[in-house]
């Protein structure tokens, strides 16, 4: 198998052109040197990923300075892997040239990102030995 065969070309989003979405070490020493941590990211992207309440209501984030900042530090971690000059300014100006309803549908796709990224679970075989509740074990 080729190398090629192994790396994943990233998410496809149309922002400015066709970008691809993917998040790499790059992207988390971003993630990290924004949020402070790895976890603050996340708690961050969780934010401005809208929910649904126990009564089955979307509760879409508040649009609002803090959104707009940890939108555009994922958008950007997701995107430093593929254009290395890429700065956050000029992803600002990118940003500023699409509708809302565009970027807002792009947070799943920052979502995507982000589970590509995680290691895959390794699941094996387990036998009766391995079972601590087997009378046996």
């Amino acid at each position: 198998m080729a190398l090629a065969d192994i790396v994943q070309e990233g998410i496809p989003v149309k922002l400015d052109k066709e970008r691809h979405l993917r998040l790499l070490n790059r992207g988390y020493r971003v993630l990290a040197t924004e949020f402070g941590s790895i976890r603050e990211a996340i708690s961050a992207l969780q934010n401005i990923t809208p929910r649904q309440d126990e009564a089955g209501i979307t509760i879409v984030p508040e649009q609002d300075s803090v959104f707009f900042d940890s939108f555009s530090a994922w958008l950007f971690a997701c995107l430093t892997w593929e254009d290395k000059g890429l700065t956050k300014s000029s992803l600002m100006d990118i940003m500023d040239n699409m509708s809302f309803f565009d970027l807002v549908g792009v947070r799943v796709d920052i979502w995507r990102a982000f589970s590509q990224s995680l290691p895959k679970a390794q699941v094996s075989e387990a036998s009766e030995d391995d079972d601590p509740t087997s009378p046996t074990a």
